[in-house]
């Protein structure tokens, strides 16, 4: 019975108006405001996480031994599905540590 409360919060006009930026001419109007400064901090948080995350998954596919990689494509796969079905199980015990840390 709680479910029902917050839509029909919304259907009576009760929900909080969200502008979305429209782009007019050569800038946006509308919309939350963003600061330089924390579209700046967004970015670079950005850019880090990303960047440590694909170091993680980078060393622990490197990890996984050169003899697995050879076995793969001696059975004849394809290098998608041997990545897929022989390297990525094994590199995952090596990456999801450090990820959730």
């Amino acid at each position: 019975m709680l479910c029902g409360f917050p839509a029909l919060g919304m259907a009576l006009g009760f929900a909080p108006v969200v502008e979305w930026p429209e782009l007019a001419g050569f800038n946006f109007e509308g919309g939350p405001p963003l600061s330089p400064e924390f579209f700046a901090l967004l970015v670079g948080l950005f850019v880090y996480t990303s960047a440590f995350v694909a170091e993680i998954v980078r060393s622990g596919i490197q990890s996984v031994h050169k003899g697995q990689w050879e076995a793969a494509r001696a059975l004849g796969l394809p290098p998608g599905r041997i990545m897929r079905l022989v390297i990525l199980p094994q590199a995952l015990r090596v990456i999801i540590p450090p990820l959730t840390s």
